[in-house]
């Protein structure tokens, strides 16, 4: 359905003259432009009244229109909120196809520079602007089943240690966490189930007769070392954090371990 409509500011009965095209009539959809967005952001949606002026075979035909509204109900800055007397966007116009084209030739370039990239979204951080739920849908369908462009690579270690760096005491919110942890699930099915005898014999099996080398072992011990050394207060939580095995425990434990070797 093609139509010019009218939306009118109960408050102060300034109105706003457009087009529209769409499948549902009561789809909400009040009206475009700076100036107009300013004023429904001010006062509120629930303060805006929309009324339907002409039904129109095509949405050119109903562009077409507005000018002539806008002429005959006087919506036009500072009495209304339209910004051009022939309607559309503020060039007093509609964009051509070479002109669209052009315009998205244009931001792709910009996109591909890196500072640019940078400079954009620290500007729409600092406006506190997000993706809406349905943005975000189509961002991930584009970009499902892409293979991704760090398949059979990895990061150089002066990436890793930036990477590190500005990880460190970043701490994540609870709805992010909750996200990881439901899609490492959801990769990893075995987590939080317990192995069968017969597959933890199978494990057994296959891991006899494998040994770290000194190398490994030794990356281990410095990695454990570290992070007690950073994380003093980690396993507080163990009944055993802080105690030793007697002799004779350790010497059962020793005993049990040659058996399960055997």
């Amino acid at each position: 359905m093609n139509f010019v409509y009218i939306t009118t500011n109960v408050l102060n009965e300034k109105k706003y003259v457009g087009s529209h095209c769409t499948e549902n009539i009561n789809d909400g959809y009040l009206g475009s432009g700076r100036t107009f967005k300013k004023a429904i952001k001010k006062y509120g949606k629930e303060n805006f009244k929309r009324e339907i002026l002409k039904e129109c075979e095509t949405i050119e035909e109903a562009r077409n229109l507005e000018g002539r509204y806008i002429k005959k109900y006087k919506t036009l800055i500072p009495n209304g909120y339209n910004f051009h007397p022939n309607g559309g966007p503020t060039n007093g116009g509609f964009h051509s196809e070479e002109t669209k084209r052009k315009m998205s030739e244009a931001a792709k370039k910009r996109w591909k520079d890196k500072e640019e990239r940078k400079k954009q979204s620290e500007r729409l951080r600092s406006l506190g602007l997000k993706h809406s739920d349905e943005t975000k849908q189509k961002i991930g369908d584009i970009h499902r089943g892409k293979e991704s462009p760090m398949k059979g690579k990895n990061h150089c270690e002066e990436t890793k240690e930036k990477i590190r760096q500005k990880l460190l005491g970043t701490k994540l919110p609870e709805e992010v966490k909750k996200k990881i942890s439901k899609n490492s699930k959801r990769h990893k099915p075995w987590l939080g189930k317990k192995l069968s005898e017969e597959h933890r014999k199978n494990i057994g099996e296959s891991n006899k007769g494998k040994t770290r080398s000194e190398e490994t072992k030794s990356k281990i011990g410095n990695s454990r070392k570290k992070y007690l050394k950073e994380n003093p207060q980690s396993g507080y939580k163990n009944p055993f954090y802080g105690k030793k095995h007697s002799e004779e425990t350790r010497k059962k434990m020793k005993e049990a371990w040659k058996k399960r070797k055997q």
